[in-house]
């Protein structure tokens, strides 16, 4: 039971990156036997350095999306933060 759990959290699409952490990490999606084909057709197979690069500009992209998440969050943060400054009686 918790293999399903972990192969449904690893599919689901995250909030700030929309998409799923297996796909943010493989760029592309599992397997799951539902839509398996009898043939694949002639041209529609990368080449190791086609799917390579694939993968960096997915990288690249996600990389923008967090750091965009980041300084959402901390300009939120920052807004409301105040800080403290405490002496040795305190």
């Amino acid at each position: 039971m918790l293999g399903n759990a972990e192969f449904s959290y690893n599919n689901l699409a995250h909030a700030i990156t929309g998409v799923s952490p297996f796909f943010a990490l493989y760029s592309y999606h599992p397997n799951t036997g539902h839509f398996i084909k009898e043939e694949v057709p002639e041209g529609d197979i990368l080449t190791a350095r086609e799917r390579g690069e694939e993968m960096v500009e997915m990288r690249k992209t996600l990389g923008e999306q967090l750091l965009n998440a980041a300084e959402y969050q901390s300009k939120w943060y920052n807004k409301k933060h105040k800080t403290m400054l405490y002496t040795l009686k305190d």
